[in-house]
This record gives C-alpha cells, sequence and structure tokens, in this order.
C-alpha cells in the first residue's frame, strides 16, 4: 500500500512539473484549467420575459469578419419598425479567456425595448488572441452596422457602443482610440470611416488593468497572475513594460470630445472603485456622465444586469433606456 501511495505522489508531482515547464513556454495550459472560473452573475430572464420576446425578432450568428475566427453576432430587432432605429452594439465579458454573445440572450432584448437593434456580438478568446486583437474585433462589429444600415434598418448616425466587464474595457478602449490618434495609431485601430460613437454604455467594466502589473499576492496568485497577463497582452515579461502599461490604463485616455458615458457596477467582488474613479475624472474633463452604483444595503455582484430576476437588474435596465433617450453625443 505504500508503494502504490509513493507512485501516485510520484506520478502527480511528475505532472506538476511538466505542467510548470509548459508554462514556461506557453501560458495556454494554465487558461484551459480555469475555464470553470464563475466571471459574470447568472443569466435569468426578467419576469415579463414573454412580453418582451413576442415583440423581439431575433437573427443569430450573422458574420461580421472573415478576420479573426469567433466574428459572428446576434442580432435582436424590434418586430415592428416605422423607421431606421439606433443600434446598441454590446461587447460581452468573461474575462477576456471566456464568454459568449448569448450572455445577452435576455438583456438585449429587453433593452431594444421596441425602440433599438441590439446586437451582441462574439471575439476570438484569449489565449488564442490577445486583447489587442479583440478590440480590432469589435471595431470590424461597426463596420459591420454601417455596412447593413439600410438591410436591418439600422441609423448609423445613432451607434451606441456598450460592453460588460471585460467587453467593457474593450469598448472604453476602442473609443478611446477612436478619440486619440497616437492611441489609436499604437494598437492598430483604423477608424470606422464617417463613424461616430453615440454614446458608451459600461456594465461592470475595468478600466485599468496597468494596475495588476504592480499586484503583490502570495507565490502562487503572483505567478498565475503573471502567466494569465502574458495571455492577456501576448508579452511573456509584460509586468515590467512600461509602455504596455500606458496601453491598459484607460483612465489617462480620457477627452472632453467624448460621447456620453453610462456607467454602473455592484458593489461585491467587482471594479466599483475603479469605476466611481472614473466617473470622477470624466466630470473633471466635462464629459457628460451618468452613473449607477448600490450602496451596502444588498449585495449587488459582477456582472448584474444580467440576472435580470433582481431589482438591481431591473434598475440596470431603467436606468439604460433613461440614458439612451435623454443623452446623445453633441
Amino acid at each position: 500500500m505504500k508503494k502504490f501511495v509513493l507512485v501516485i505522489l510520484g506520478s502527480i508531482f511528475a505532472i506538476i512539473i511538466i505542467c510548470l515547464g509548459t508554462l514556461y513556454f506557453t501560458p495556454k495550459p494554465l487558461f484551459k484549467l480555469i475555464q470553470g472560473l464563475p466571471i459574470e452573475a447568472k443569466l435569468t430572464k426578467p419576469n415579463d420575459y414573454q412580453q418582451i420576446e413576442d415583440r423581439v425578432k431575433t437573427i443569430n450568428d450573422l458574420s461580421y469578419s472573415k478576420e479573426y475566427p469567433e466574428s459572428t453576432l446576434d442580432l435582436y430587432l424590434p418586430k415592428k419598425m416605422n423607421s431606421k432605429i439606433p443600434v446598441i452594439v454590446f461587447v460581452h465579458g468573461g474575462g477576456f479567456f471566456k464568454g459568449d454573445k448569448k450572455m445577452a440572450k435576455y438583456f438585449g432584448p429587453t433593452v431594444t425595448n421596441g425602440n433599438y437593434a441590439f446586437i451582441s456580438i462574439n471575439y476570438h478568446l484569449v489565449p488564442n488572441a490577445t486583447i489587442f486583437d479583440q478590440v480590432r474585433q469589435v471595431n470590424q462589429a461597426l463596420t459591420f452596422v454601417t455596412k447593413n444600415a439600410e438591410k436591418y434598418q439600422f441609423d448609423p448616425t445613432q451607434i451606441n457602443l456598450s460592453g460588460s466587464s471585460a467587453g467593457g474595457f474593450l469598448a472604453l478602449q476602442l473609443l478611446s482610440a477612436y478619440h486619440n490618434k497616437e492611441y489609436a495609431k499604437q494598437i492598430a485601430i483604423q477608424p470606422v470611416e464617417n463613424l461616430k460613437i453615440n454614446s458608451l454604455l459600461l456594465y461592470s467594466a475595468v478600466f485599468d488593468l496597468s494596475e495588476f502589473q504592480t499586484y503583490q499576492g502570495n507565490l502562487a496568485t503572483n505567478y498565475l497572475l503573471s502567466k494569465m497577463g502574458w495571455g492577456l497582452t501576448g508579452e511573456k515579461n509584460w509586468k515590467e513594460d512600461h509602455r504596455l502599461g500606458q496601453l491598459l490604463d484607460l483612465r489617462k485616455l480620457i477627452s472632453k470630445d467624448f460621447p456620453p458615458i453610462f456607467i454602473t457596477d455592484g458593489n461585491t467582488k467587482t471594479f466599483t472603485k475603479q469605476a466611481k474613479q472614473y466617473v470622477g475624472e470624466l466630470k473633471k474633463a466635462e464629459v457628460p456622465v451618468a452613473s449607477l452604483f448600490f450602496d451596502g444595503q444588498e449585495t449587488v455582484g459582477h456582472g448584474y444586469q444580467l440576472n435580470m430576476e433582481t431589482k438591481a437588474s431591473s434598475q440596470a435596465v431603467e436606468k439604460t433606456i433613461w440614458f439612451l433617450e435623454n443623452y446623445h453625443s453633441k
């Protein structure tokens, strides 16, 4: 029995050594191991979803580009349209390495509210793509909107970009590139010709990834974080790269010419501190901004708006629609 246990322990040790050795050359095995981690809130339907669904036409799995894998989108349209309608382009969350456009399968139809087209996009995931590949994919989705405006009755002058969690970072990153030519050049973004983003809506977004360059936890946490950052950025020594850190800190890219921005987050295990700081910076720059945060009387988690049977999600939908109706770019 003792010999058997020693063999098992020896085998486990050998597997650990092999895994650690592999991670020296590539972070990909780590992302396979962490696929099961919960990243966003659970998806639930609002109580009146049957009525909502009856008013919405859904077109799934449309291709928006051939350059990258996973370049597909789902489109939610009001069944009754008398004229061209504004568009909401939504970028799902999932830590950049997981998630799917179906995460908006209840949120999208609800937010259409009979007045908007809602597009939820997929994008190629880390570690098979970097966050810089991903933001370029989001830009390609905007090209789809302009090219298909007549076909689907989109109003190309009313494109509202939105995102949840990691998707919020990508949406804000793209908006920042549209308002900063040098940044656009650094991350290889070519703005869509004659396109103006009407507004930006961010749900549980992260605003500054450079914070993780200096984060200090225990030995295991630091090791895993170094590998995850490698996968996200494509740079093995990303923690020591000051230039890269500047690309990852979106707080320093605020422009007074930004369109109106809506920001919301929960209050538990999420990026509330970054969100509130960013709202403050927007106000200093005199950018029109609306926000929704929660006090400590109720627990509201990361990506809470997708858990649509909750009171907090209902508040997010109500504030989203109010924002879209009342805030417009100049």
